[in-house]
This record gives C-alpha cells, structure tokens and sequence, in this order.
C-alpha cells in the first residue's frame, strides 16, 4: 500500500474510530445574561495518541466562535473541555451551534440548539 493509501485509511479509522464526542449539557434553556457551560467529551477508541486537538463551537447567527486550547489525548483515553459562552445581550429564541473537535489529521462536527430565554 502507498504511503498516501495509509494516511488516508489512517484519517478514515480516526474519523470512525474516535466516538468523537458526546455533549453533556442538559437542554433546559439558558436565561439571557447567564453564561451558558458545555461540556465536550472526546473518546480515542485508536492504539495511538492525538496530538494538537482543539474544540470549536460557531454560532453563525450570532457571529459567536468559542475555542478551547489545545490539548492532547493518549490512545485508549478519553479527554473532557468545558466550553463557555456569556450571553449577555443575546436576544432570546434558539440558536444552531456547530461543534467541531479537530487537529490536522481529523475533523468531526455535530450540532445542537441552544435555547436563550
């Protein structure tokens, strides 16, 4: 196999591998002026580690992007960041966030509503 077939399978089992994230936050509204607190979980289901992991989430609506640091997670680990985003001055109704958990191997994007009261 060429190297160029290897790095594309290895993203590929990333990609299926990982579990990507799961969000936990319930989904009660967050009344306005109150900071609204995410959590991200990544499960790295691969043998070895990834390295330079970041976490975004985009409120296009809005024009609202929260990032986390970077950070890194050993094969066989998983790794959990809190987001957090004051709404102060947000106008109520419900907003399409787009979460993206990346590094230069990997992508991966799930979405969720978050109601403002």
């Amino acid at each position: 196999m060429g190297f160029m077939m290897k790095k594309t399978m290895k993203v590929f089992l990333v990609l299926v591998l990982l579990s990507f994230f799961g969000m936990i936050r319930s989904n009660e509204p967050v009344a306005r002026g109150d900071e609204l607190e995410m959590h991200v979980n990544i499960v790295n289901d691969l043998g070895h580690d990834l390295d330079d992991v970041h976490i975004s989430m985009f409120i296009y609506e809005l024009g609202v992007e929260v990032n986390s640091g970077t950070f890194d997670i050993d094969g066989k680990d998983s790794v959990g960041r809190l987001l957090y985003w004051g709404t102060k001055g947000v106008p109520a109704g419900d907003y399409l966030a787009r979460i993206v958990a990346s590094n230069d191997d990997f992508r991966n994007v799930k979405y969720r509503y978050i109601t403002i009261i």
